[in-house]
């Protein structure tokens, strides 16, 4: 029961992390230039690479410590990313508000 149980949770797991992975890198157009330099570089690209990564590690069994630390870094990631938006909302609902002078 157990490794059934620890199974489906590896497998939820995988497709999570490659869901991710696909939401991220669905903004990439493909580009004129093929060249590795003209691809578009920045953390949207970075995490979804992380997410690809966690994916791959939990689909390999002999690897499943690292899918499962570089799924815990992707989930940290990602938290910390709604916490900054978060605060940045109420940043800027605030600015709107003040009288002029």
């Amino acid at each position: 029961m157990t490794d059934t149980a620890s199974s489906l949770l590896t497998l939820l797991l995988i497709v999570i992390c490659m869901g991710y992975a696909v939401h991220r890198l669905a903004g990439i157009r493909l580009m004129k230039s093929r060249s590795l330099r003209a691809l578009p570089k920045g953390p949207r690209y970075v995490l979804a690479l992380l997410g690809l990564w966690a994916a791959l590690f939990l689909a390999i069994p002999l690897t499943l410590v690292w899918g499962l630390v570089l799924a815990a870094i992707l989930g940290i990631c990602q938290a910390v990313a709604l916490w900054k938006m978060r605060g940045q909302r109420h940043l800027g609902a605030g600015a709107g508000s003040g009288t002029a002078a």
